[in-house]
């Protein structure tokens, strides 16, 4: 038979009826030697590397040979006859472009390859994209191995597979990136990404390849839209076939109704099938449609049936979606894996935005690893006991030659090596059993295993994960390959550590149960390879596998948190906890009837119901659950104003219950407010008759109207008249008071307003003066004391004499005359400078110059002429120069300056004369003031005689009293006021 490029056959070839021959003979030299060897005590069979020679020599078999040859014979393909009788791994047809579904199936344990890699994974080996409702069909051509495959992130898996039989299939984890050097020139890439080979990989032959393993976070996957690449749209991923009945969209609908994304709707379908339908390998096919025979009509099917189903369900959503074939990960055995025919598998892959493809299982694990152990148990009874077990025990036992160039020397060394560790490993197992039974022990299958199971949470929270870790009793070994179930749901495997992690189910306790695989326990007891493995589960199948069971109560304190308060109609929050952390997925029902499902925080948003009184939230889970009662009451809004009126504002009050709303929103118009913590908020009316208020509180919203606005304008404007009306009447007809007397209240109220502020500034200035005089009293006192202090250490009890009373009494009555005195002369002085007085000369005891004191006085009355502003921060000379940027005579302005400036810095003391200059200048200063100015000066004058109690007499006519005057010359009675303080 001949070949094309792609490995195809090309249909052309004759039969060898010679090597046909050879083989009958071999088979019937075989099987007699399984009948009389057995009888004849443990002699062996040569003759099988003969064997293996004459299968080199016979014509490769042809890849899709099996499926064209059942559309010959009238299967699937040429007619409505079922195909039953095959193994799972012949269904499912990898080699060929079209994977027809057929009827029942049964199991073959035989080993088709071994993957040596850090890590397991479903070996795919075929993609498919087009249903015609009977069979897969795979579209697309296929192209030579020239590179990297996929750009594909993820972390990178080699595998170095081994074929334990002729393979027309790659199997590789997806997605496959690059296949090492010496098997590229031998492959093909179909236009789905998957490898293919274009000659048979014989047996003992293998290759390399390397995957890229994504594993993005469900998270990540459920934030996914549905931004798809165009180019999806080259293959039939979302194709379903023709005539796809209403009732199978409507179911599919129904199923993913609460789904959004697609992956949700992914995992819905997923959970129903798992859920929904057996796993059995005996099935009848149905006609027309598989899928929708499967999901209306059919109970149970085996994983073809489900990935099909799975497959045209989320197509009919246009979920892209493509149906894959493979095996499940197999045996673990040292550091590789063995997959068997019964590892043959189907399954499904959803595209997901931005994620690539992602696998899913719609079939049920459980069910299917139950259904496989009983029909292998079934197989044990018999096929294992005939020449296919003989064959392969006694070709492990012995030297294989190699078939191929690409055999090596090393590796006969290295079977060799193998070979004799398993005479040695089946000959320690004979000893060992003949001792055990003679020494009274029991047998294997009587033999109890029970192992220990310990938890690194011992109190778990339900939805937490959680590690299992399985060891031999008493030793403490662990267990590896011991299968761990969570009640009835199975986790998973046991690694080398004997540890495998699961997800706590939501129940308040649950039971760990491990199963120790016949697999494990044979190898255990009896030390075997991987290659006495090959029939091993099937022998120990007889075996009574002990089970450990241990129950855990878990930390299932669950927590329901929302307003005690909610408005009718109004979306509630709501926020589940269970162990002290969120409850995600858990069904919230309002009253019994389910409103909502809580996110992965645990929180959930729920309608409330439309009439008031009590609502019931419950959140549950599985066996756990919460639940707290919500009084639904409506809001309120009450306008806190006895008269609104347009244009004006007004206060609010936004309340709920009984308790006010804080950061509500409030409308008026469209202009909006927020309430404060008391519930209250300040808006304005419009100038309208009505207005309409808003308040929203949890989505919904709540109306008052406010009218009569323009009536109640009207009301006050003629409250307001009548009042003033009613008042005007009462004073004139009352009191008197006319017109007149109205227009002089401004007046009135100016000069009352002036005395105040003079009988202010008079009592000020006499409480400075007094303070200053007992502070001048006080220094005088403490130089009193120093002095009497120095003449009692100088004279000793002679200067007692000072402190006499009467001595006392005469200091005191000479200090206040003296006093009166200075204040008198002060004031003259002052007068005397405006020709209204006398000038005193200068003390002779050689105290402080009267007229220095007169001259200061001067130098306020001329402060309070100019009135500079900030007169405390302003030195002499900036006075000056602003009374002659007001106008004042330069000259005039600069005797004044320079006489205040040479006595106050101790430059000179000034003489009558330059103080008659300063006077001269000072009346020339008030000239220019007007009347203001001289007003300003004589209340000075006045104001020093009245604080010594004594003045000189001063000419009436000179005397005015004018309210104006006051008026004018306030302002400068404080500028003057600041200088004085300031001098």
């Amino acid at each position: 038979m001949e070949w094309n490029e792609l490995g195809e056959p090309t249909g052309s070839g004759r039969p060898d009826w010679g090597q046909f021959g050879l083989v009958v003979v071999a088979i019937v030299i075989l099987a007699l030697s399984a009948v009389v060897l057995p009888a004849l005590g443990g002699v062996t069979v040569a003759g099988v590397d003969g064997l293996a020679a004459v299968d080199d020599e016979r014509d490769v078999p042809q890849f899709g040979d099996e499926s064209e040859q059942r559309a010959e014979d009238g299967g699937v393909d040429g007619s409505d006859e079922e195909i039953d009788g095959e193994t799972l791994e012949e269904t499912i047809d990898h080699g060929s472009d079209r994977s027809p579904i057929g009827g029942s199936v049964d199991l073959s344990q035989d080993v088709q390859f071994t993957v040596r890699a850090e890590r397991g994974s479903y070996w795919r080996t075929g993609v498919y994209d087009r249903f015609t409702g009977e069979e897969w069909v795979r579209t697309g051509e296929r192209s030579p191995y020239a590179g990297p495959i996929t750009d594909s992130g993820g972390e990178r898996l080699t595998q170095t597979v081994t074929a334990d039989t002729d393979l027309v299939v790659m199997p590789a984890a997806a997605d496959p990136v690059a296949v090492d050097d010496t098997q590229a020139r031998d492959t093909v890439v179909s236009a789905h990404g998957q490898p293919h080979p274009t000659a048979q990989i014989a047996e003992g032959d293998g290759y390399a390849i390397e995957s890229a393993i994504a594993d993005p976070a469900p998270e990540a996957l459920r934030a996914a839209g549905t931004d798809y690449p165009d180019s999806l749209d080259e293959f039939e991923y979302r194709q379903v076939p023709d005539g796809v009945s209403s009732e199978f969209a409507e179911r599919t609908e129904a199923i993913t109704e609460d789904a959004d994304t697609p992956y949700e709707k992914a995992t819905a379908v997923e959970a129903y099938l798992r859920s929904s339908k057996e796993y059995s390998l005996e099935v009848d096919r149905p006609d027309g449609d598989v899928a929708e025979a499967f999901l209306l009509e059919m109970d149970e099917g085996y994983c073809v049936y489900f990935a099909t189903t799975m497959a045209q369900m989320l197509r009919v959503e246009d979920v892209p979606t493509r149906y894959v074939t493979g095996y499940t990960t197999g045996e673990r055995v040292d550091d590789e894996y063995v997959v068997r025919e019964s590892n043959a598998h189907a399954w499904v892959e959803v595209y997901v935005p931005d994620h690539g493809w992602v696998a899913f299982e719609p079939t049920p694990g459980d069910d299917r690893d139950d259904t496989h152990s009983a029909r292998l148990e079934e197989l044990g009874e018999g096929e294992f006991d005939d020449d296919h077990f003989e064959e392969r025990s006694e070709d492990d036992g012995v030297v294989d030659e190699p078939r191929d160039a690409h055999d090596g020397e090393g590796d006969d060394g290295h079977e060799e090596d193998r070979t004799g560790e398993r005479e040695d490993d089946w000959a320690t197992e004979e000893e060992g059993t003949d001792a055990g039974e003679s020494a009274g022990e029991p047998e294997a299958n009587e033999t109890e295993t029970a192992s220990v199971v310990a938890l690194d949470d011992p109190s778990p929270t339900p939805g937490s994960e959680v590690e299992v870790t399985v060891t031999t009793r008493p030793t403490g070994d662990p267990v590896e390959s011991a299968v761990v179930f969570f009640d009835d749901d199975r986790i998973g495997v046991t690694d080398a550590d004997g540890t495998v992690s699961g997800t706590v189910p939501y129940k308040n306790s649950f039971t760990v149960r491990v199963e120790p695989s016949a697999t494990t326990q044979q190898s255990a007891a009896r030390g075997v390879t991987r290659a006495a493995l090959v029939g091993a589960s099937t022998r120990a199948s007889s075996n009574e596998t002990a089970e450990t069971a241990t129950t855990v109560e878990t930390d299932a304190a669950t927590t329901l948190e929302a307003q005690a308060v909610a408005v009718p109609g109004a979306e509630l929050a709501v926020t589940a906890t269970v162990g002290g952390g969120p409850l995600p997925d858990g069904a919230v029902l309002v009253d019994g009837g389910r409103r909502a499902t809580t996110d992965a925080a645990g929180t959930a948003r729920v309608a409330m119901p439309e009439k008031v009184g009590n609502a019931t939230i419950r959140v549950e889970r599985g066996e756990i659950g919460a639940e707290r009662t919500v009084t639904v009451v409506d809001a309120a809004l009450e306008l806190d104003s006895v008269l609104p009126l347009p244009g004006r504002t007004v206060d609010l009050e936004f309340t709920h219950g009984d308790s006010p709303v804080d950061d509500g929103t409030v409308l008026v118009d469209g202009e909006a407010a927020v309430t404060t913590a008391n519930g209250t908020a300040t808006v304005g009316l419009p100038v309208a008759n009505e207005a309409t208020i808003e308040g929203r509180l949890d989505g919904t919203t709540v109306e008052t109207t406010v009218g009569g606005l323009y009536r109640n304008a009207g009301l006050l404007a003629v409250a307001l008249v009548g009042g003033t009306g009613l008042v005007g009447r009462t004073l004139v007809c009352r009191y008197g008071i006319t017109a007149e007397t109205i227009r002089s209240l401004p007046a009135i109220a100016r000069r009352r307003s002036r005395r105040a502020i003079e009988l202010g500034r008079k009592v000020g200035q006499t409480v400075v003066d007094a303070v200053v005089r007992v502070a001048e009293r006080l220094e005088g006192f403490g130089r009193w004391c120093r002095s009497v202090v120095r003449s009692l250490v100088a004279e000793g009890v002679a200067a007692l004499a000072v402190t006499h009373p009467l001595r006392l009494a005469a200091i005191a009555v000479d200090a206040i005359a003296a006093l009166r005195d200075a204040s008198g002369k002060r004031a003259n002085a002052l007068a005397s400078v405006f020709g209204r007085g006398r000038s005193v000369p200068n003390d002779a005891n050689g105290g402080e110059s009267q007229v220095v004191l007169t001259l200061r006085d001067c130098w306020r009355a001329f402060v309070k002429l100019v009135q500079p502003p900030n007169v405390r921060t302003k030195t002499p000379g900036e006075i000056g120069r602003y009374a002659i940027e007001r106008g004042f005579s330069e000259s005039a302005v600069r005797t004044v300056v320079d006489a205040f400036r040479d006595t106050e810095y101790g430059r000179s003391t000034p003489s009558e004369e330059r103080l008659e200059q300063v006077g001269v200048a000072l009346r020339s200063v008030a000239t220019e003031t007007e009347q203001s100015g001289r007003d300003a000066i004589e209340r000075a004058v006045d104001d020093s005689t009245r604080l010594i109690g004594e003045t000189t007499p001063v000419d009436e006519d000179e005397t005015r009293d004018s309210s104006v005057s006051e008026s004018e010359t306030g302002d400068g009675n404080e500028a003057a006021n600041d200088g004085e303080a300031d001098g």
